[in-house]
């Protein structure tokens, strides 16, 4: 680990999740045009601002050695650096906006569960592919979504290791790398269609035969291809884009949280 890397990991060791001045990046994050007008701007330029310079903890950390903390079972993890990047978020967050609401993935394993309402919520994923950064594959990725009235309205997505940022405001369209995403034409044919999937955290039994016969019952109508990239909220910016073209998880009853699918699920229907 650099020795930022190894600076910030200290102050969360400390709870001094406040020294850390935002951005410890080289550059301030901005904003495309056609999103500067909304708003929903400061919002959106303040989860870009979190989702890099969390990003910038994770790549440091992605090569040295992390505690791991497991939830529901053996397969579902969470690290270290999961935990230190959601208080580092939640922490900003509230000091901007601190009569927001905030759902983040790692606080719920902590508490046991969420209430999604009408109120100004903040949903976070701080790592999506856990599994991915503790094996070094760079599939992985900080979300932050916005919602008012139970309604995603805001979205930002960053792959720190593939250099994807994902930004959206509902009814402003959605952005890669802060060019416009085109809306893609309709496949008439699963014979056409790159499909991604996840197995989820189900092992053995009844639910592994479950995702197993899914993924055969389309292999047997003959799809183009079939893939599992390890990040859920990744595979759906990518059908977003076109780099897939279906995705499918929940066969087993392991199906995704709000934290998986709120901020991609407006990067996909604002792509269209």
């Amino acid at each position: 680990m650099t020795s930022r890397g190894i600076c910030a990991f200290a102050a969360f060791a400390a709870v001094s999740i406040a020294s850390l001045k935002l951005p410890f990046l080289k550059q301030r994050p901005t904003l495309p045009n056609a999103l500067k007008s909304s708003p929903l701007h400061s919002k959106l330029s303040l989860a870009l601002q979190l989702a890099q310079t969390a990003g910038a903890l994770q790549t440091d950390s992605i090569s040295s050695t992390l505690s791991l903390n497991t939830k529901t079972n053996a397969v579902d993890i969470a690290t270290d650096c999961d935990i230190a990047c959601e208080k580092l978020i939640a922490h900003h967050i509230r000091a901007s906006f601190p009569t927001d609401k905030i759902i983040g993935e790692e606080g719920v394993a902590d508490s046991g569960g969420y209430e999604f309402t009408k109120e100004p919520t903040w949903i976070i994923d701080p790592i999506d592919g856990t599994t991915n950064f503790i094996s070094g594959n760079k599939m992985f990725c900080v979300s932050i979504a916005y919602a008012v009235n139970g309604v995603i309205e805001m979205a930002c997505i960053y792959a720190p290791l593939l250099e994807e940022t994902y930004l959206a405001i509902r009814g402003s369209g959605a952005f890669l790398n802060g060019a416009r995403i085109p809306q893609l034409t309709k496949k008439e044919s699963l014979a056409s269609c790159n499909v991604v999937f996840e197995f989820g955290y189900v092992r053995g039994g009844d639910g592994g035969r479950s995702m197993c016969a899914a993924a055969e019952a389309l292999l047997n109508v003959g799809v183009r291809s079939m893939r599992q990239y390890g990040s859920g909220v990744l595979d759906i910016c990518w059908c977003a884009t076109g780099a897939v073209d279906a995705c499918y998880a929940g066969i087993a009853g392991e199906g995704w949280k709000i934290w998986d699918y709120a901020a991609s699920g407006l990067i996909l229907s604002e792509a269209g």
